[in-house]
């Protein structure tokens, strides 16, 4: 899919796939077409691959369904329809013709709780540094790194600068990566 992606997307697209380490994170600007970008990853890594699971996580549940849904038809509307995915509303879930399926969730008022149990193959957090300030690592070491322990999954964090110079995700996974 990297013929609906541009610039900076590109790149990221390029490192996500060149990456070595379990968890890569992009700190990008505004407007720069990231959340785009990750759904773009997510829906090429479930075409690709049969029978996995790929979270798209965001900090609030209610633009899990809403954000990726719409980044979701810009991207599949010139799908091959062998390849195309059904969306499962209850589920907030495209679930694809070879077994992948792409969930979307929140990790707001304790919804990451449902991603617990989970066989996941690859998540995709999205704006990283607006997740809850206090729950941020708990939801990542507790909840998501243990979904991935049968998989050898990974984690792709994106965001734009949290307002929180202190965030978990700026501390732990983005000022390490500028040393």
């Amino acid at each position: 899919l990297s013929y609906k992606l541009k610039g900076i997307q590109l790149i990221m697209r390029q490192a996500v796939y060149e990456a070595s380490k379990q968890v890569s994170n992009f700190l990008v600007a505004r407007q720069s077409g990231k959340s785009y970008t990750m759904c773009c990853i997510g829906t090429e890594y479930c075409v690709k691959n049969p029978n996995v699971t790929v979270v798209l996580l965001f900090p609030k549940k209610k633009d899990a369904a809403g954000v990726a849904r719409d980044h979701m038809r810009k991207i599949l509307e010139d799908c091959p329809p062998h390849l195309k995915p059904e969306y499962m509303v209850a589920d907030k879930m495209f679930v694809f013709p070879n077994g992948s399926k792409i969930l979307m969730a929140g990790t707001d008022g304790g919804s990451a709780e449902s991603i617990r149990g989970k066989t996941v193959h690859l998540i995709l957090m999205d704006e990283a540094g607006f997740h809850d300030y206090n729950d941020f690592q708990y939801i990542v070491t507790s909840i998501l790194f243990p979904t991935m322990t049968t998989t050898d999954g990974r984690i792709i964090m994106a965001s734009t600068p949290s307002k929180q110079i202190d965030h978990p995700y700026m501390t732990n996974y983005v000022e390490p990566m500028r040393a």
